[in-house]
């Protein structure tokens, strides 16, 4: 799957100058990743077909320590897992916001799908499995602590897919059905969450000409209401509160590390479990500062205030729709691994 993202010459459009300089450096950075990453898999496969003699998945099965290995680096930079995740945050920013949707909707998704397609199937996995749990669970709690610290709400929203991928990656390593349904899930949940917010986020910095959420200044509940309730909408998914999309994922994945799964160890699991509640609270945290910040408080007008357009409504409620039907009824996607477990619970 290939698919070309443009960064533009400078953070403001134009040419030259240190903003043209960082956006080159990020992209030049995201490429390095991403076939350092792809080669590290494509040598795992290949070792794959020569243990197993067969490049089909379903007859993949190796012994082999060392292609599990590979596979499981090259999985992790796409995913992005800690401490491969370093490409993330400067492609985010520097990239236009379609770049920044297509990353967190699509490009996120290879990791956690090659994950979920090769772990069943490698008969090492079992030996990286509790590194693919703690560098999930660390990865949640260093993007909190990251995306409390930011002002750039590109970069913020950024941190925080590394938090929502590691939530998928204990759901994975645990190799339950519950896991395995919460990572399918958190997944697609986290395309159309971040997809959301990464547009929100485009649509002011092409107002304000900055994604600094200082120089936004507060009160766009005054100042631009629809803008401000599609922000905090997606804001609130993303904190997983119940009855959005964003909330099922972590739940499951919570779940499955406490049922510690097939291949994980009681205090591998329930470590990578604690790491996760407190990252939720961490999530909570930083997205309601986000929140404070640019939506509520006293109104500061800006010459650039200017609510949400035809074709902005249309994306967003299209968006919107999908977090409202699967948090309402996640059993859409659950049913096709839990039918008579969970998807009838969360009914």
């Amino acid at each position: 799957m290939w698919f070309v993202i443009t960064f533009p010459s400078t953070s403001s459009g134009g040419k030259g100058g240190s903003g043209g300089a960082e956006a080159r450096r990020a992209a030049t950075t995201f490429l390095l990743f991403t076939v350092g990453g792809s080669a590290l898999l494509l040598v795992g496969i290949v070792m794959i077909g020569l243990d197993g003699g067969s490049l089909q998945v379903a007859d993949a099965s190796t012994g082999s320590l060392a292609a599990a290995v590979l596979v499981f680096l090259g999985f992790a930079v796409k995913t992005p897992l800690v401490p491969l995740h370093t490409w993330l945050p400067d492609a985010h920013s520097k990239a236009p916001t379609v770049g920044s949707v297509l990353l967190a909707a699509v490009f996120l998704k290879l990791g956690t799908y090659g994950f979920i397609l090769f772990s069943p199937v490698l008969s090492r996995f079992d030996d990286v499995a509790p590194y693919l749990a703690i560098a999930g669970a660390v990865g949640i709690i260093w993007s909190g602590f990251a995306c409390y610290a930011q002002d750039d709400l590109k970069r913020l929203i950024a941190y925080s897919s590394i938090g929502h991928m590691g939530f998928a990656a204990i759901a994975i390593s645990t190799q339950s059905t519950v896991g395995l349904a919460a990572a399918v899930f958190g997944s697609v949940a986290h395309g159309l969450v971040t997809g959301m917010l990464f547009f929100v986020a485009g649509s002011l910095k092409d107002r304000f000409g900055t994604a600094s959420m200082a120089a936004m200044g507060r009160g766009l509940y005054g100042r631009t209401p629809w803008l401000a309730v599609t922000f905090v909408l997606a804001a609130v998914a993303s904190l997983g509160l119940p009855g959005l999309a964003g909330f099922w994922g972590e739940v499951l994945s919570l779940r499955a590390a406490y049922e510690i799964g097939d291949v994980l160890t009681k205090p591998v699991a329930w470590t990578a479990l604690g790491l996760a509640v407190i990252g939720i609270a961490l999530t909570t945290a930083y997205f309601i500062r986000a929140i404070r910040l640019i939506a509520q408080g006293e109104p500061t007008p800006h010459e650039a205030d200017r609510d949400l357009g035809r074709r902005e409504v249309l994306v967003l409620a299209v968006l919107a729709l999908g977090v409202l039907v699967l948090g309402l009824g996640p059993g859409l996607i659950l049913d096709l691994y839990l039918p008579f477990q969970l998807g009838e619970i969360a009914r």
